[in-house]
Parts: structure tokens; sequence; C-alpha cells
């Protein structure tokens, strides 16, 4: 009897001991089930944060962005991207243009990353580099569509540009070799000084054009900023053009300026811009043949927060037509007179640089046997101490 008691009790005691075990095991999946759980939410947390913040990163990305699963179907685009999807008018030739690329990425043996550029002509031409990249183990595919308009607007220029020098400065250079082959061979007096005359007039529009050249490469870099007082550049400018003024017997007459009239800007480049108006507007002038010729004007004022700047002539003035490209480089509208007069066709380029470099605006009016007046306005300064 006693043997059965101590049974039942060892076997109580092992099934209370199995149950707690039992009971352990179970809590301890439950709680490991439970951090389970917060560690899946933590990470979908997470995710969803990290994906929250690549969306935004992308949206403000400067290039438009496109991932597709691997049969090609569009998963995300972002808002640069957006317009090329479902694109209208010239977008929709970006899209079809697109659409090849994958396509051509998608065949068997295409290479991991292909490029190629995009040309589109409504409204206005721009061109488009579109990047597709195959991701690794199949997982679909990245397109990046990038604006390349301002990159190749800008290298056109400085193709032009270059292009253009090099013909300004063969002109002269070609000139002064056959002046000096035929100065070496005579023996005239006068035949020798009338092309003496002449080398020395080539020279100095070959000295001309490079100035103008490093004036515009200055220009185009940092300037400095300072208050400059108006009246201090109206008086520079003017004594740069003395000579010519009194060569080509046209008269510069300057309205009174205020001498508390000031701007923030760089002081020389404010000068030179104001030199080559004054230049244009004697050459010009000189260049319409009249006996007795109009002076040029130059005046400025204050216009509520602005300065105004204006350098008006009575030449040949401008016809309508040539108007939008005055401030090309090189560009000139009449390459019999410039040609007599000695442009370099960079003057007005010149001023359109220093102007925008001072953030303010350019325009001329103009009417062909009339005369042309050249309006520049900059912020006002604060007065010079």
């Amino acid at each position: 009897m006693v043997l059965i008691i101590v049974l039942l009790a060892c076997s109580t005691a092992g099934f209370a001991v199995a149950w707690i075990r039992s009971r352990r095991r179970a809590m301890d999946r439950a709680i490991a089930l439970e951090s389970l759980a917060a560690t899946r939410d933590r990470e979908r947390a997470d995710s969803a944060v990290t994906s929250q913040r690549l969306s935004a990163a992308f949206g403000i990305a400067p290039l438009g962005v496109l991932v597709l699963n691997e049969l090609g179907t569009v998963v995300f685009a972002n808002e640069h991207a957006d317009q090329f999807v479902n694109g209208k008018q010239g977008h929709a030739v970006a899209e079809t243009e697109i659409a090849a690329a994958l396509d051509e990425a998608m065949a068997p043996g295409s290479p991991m990353v292909a490029a190629t550029e995009v040309e589109l002509f409504t409204p206005t031409r721009r061109v488009l580099g579109v990047q597709t990249h195959r991701l690794a183990d199949g997982a679909g595919y990245a397109v990046f569509v990038e604006d390349l308009t301002e990159r190749h607007r800008l290298d056109d220029i400085r193709r032009d540009f270059v292009a253009n020098a090099s013909h300004e400065l063969k002109t002269p250079l070609g000139a002064l070799s056959v002046l000096a082959e035929t100065l070496g061979a005579t023996d005239d007096p006068a035949t020798r000084h009338r092309l003496t005359d002449r080398i020395a007039e080539q020279a100095q529009r070959m000295s001309r054009l490079i100035d103008d050249i490093l004036d515009l490469a200055l220009v185009e870099s940092t300037s400095e900023r300072a208050p400059v007082a108006i009246h201090s550049v109206i008086s520079e400018a003017a004594k740069h053009v003395e000579v010519m003024s009194d060569e080509y017997d046209v008269p510069v007459e300057i309205a009174p300026v205020d001498l508390e009239l000031t701007v923030v800007g760089d002081h020389r480049q404010l000068v030179s811009a104001i030199s080559n108006l004054l230049e244009n507007a004697v050459k010009y002038t000189y260049t319409a043949g009249d006996d007795v010729r109009a002076p040029v004007e130059l005046r400025a004022w204050r216009d509520d927060a602005s300065v105004v700047m204006e350098v008006e002539d009575h030449g040949i003035g401008i016809s309508e037509t040539h108007l939008p490209r005055i401030f090309e480089r090189f560009y000139r509208v009449d390459p019999a007179r410039t040609r007599k007069t000695g442009g370099t066709g960079l003057g007005l380029a010149i001023v359109r640089h220093v102007v925008l470099n001072h953030d303010g605006t350019i325009d001329v009016e103009s009417e062909p046997g009339v005369g042309t007046t050249f309006r520049v306005v900059l912020a006002l300064g604060e007065p010079e101490c």
C-alpha cells in the first residue's frame, strides 16, 4: 500500500514537472513569436520609412527614374520620369524611344548598361539622355532619363566660338602675311608707307579681337561685388571712347548724374559694358555718313529701386529682323560696315554678360535711319561711404 502511494506521488510529481516544462516552452514560444512579430513590425516600419525616403529623394532628383519588373512593366516612376510614361506631343516621342531602348536592353545577350540620346523638337529642341540598366539576377530594369539640352547648347556655343574666333584671327593674320611679303618686294617709299599703315591697322584689329576675347572670358567668370558709383562708371567709360569720338567727329554728350546713384557690382565690368555701348553708338553714327553728325547721348537716373542707364545714337539703326540676334557672339548686322569700323562682333556679347552678372536687364529700341537706344536696368545699391 505504501509502495503504491509512493509510486502515485512520484508519478504526480513527474507529471507536474512535465506540465511546468511544457508551459515554459509554450511561454518561450509565445515570447519568441511576439519578439519575431515585433521585429517584423519594426522592419516593416523601417522599410516604410526607407521607402518614403527613397521616394522623396527620387522625387527631387534632377533626372527621371523608372523601375521596371522582369516583364518590362513600370513599377515605379518619379515625377521627372512620369511625363515620359504617358507623354503627349514631344514627350510621346521620348516615350517611344525609351520603350525602344528598353526592348534593346531586354534582348538576349544585351549589355548590362545601354545609353542613347533622344531629340525632341516640339515646341523647342530638347535632348534627352536615356540610360537603361539591367538589374542583377534578372530582378528587372532601371531607366534614367536626363535632360541634356543645356549641356548640348553650351557645347554648341563653345564650338561656334572656337570656329568664329579662329576665323576672325585668321583674317588679319592672312592680311599681315600678304602685306609683309608685298612690303619686302617694293622699294617705292610711298608704297612702303601705305603698306606699313595697313600692317599697323591689321595688328590693331588683332589686338582688339584678343582684348575682347579676354574681356568676354573675364565677365563670364565670377565678379567682385562692391558699391559702385554710377557717375564714376559713366565718366570712365566716356574717357575710353574719347579718341574714337574725336577721330570720327561724333561727340558724346553726358547728362548730369546724381552723385549718390549707386549699384552693387563690379566696377571694371560695368565700365566695359558702357564703353562697348558708346563705341557701337559712335561707330554706327559715323557710318551713317552725315556731314554734321548728331551726338551720342549718355544718361543715367533712378527709377524706384533701379538704376537706368541709356545710350542713344542717331545713326544707321538696326532692322527688326536683326534685333533678336545682336547679342550673339560674332554676330554682325552689316559685315561690310563692320570691316570699315574695325568691330570684332563681341562688344554686345560682353555687354549682355555683364548685365546678366549683375542680375539686370538690357533692352534695345531701334529704327533704321533714325537711331538706336540701349537701356540697361540694374538694382539700386547703397551709396559708397
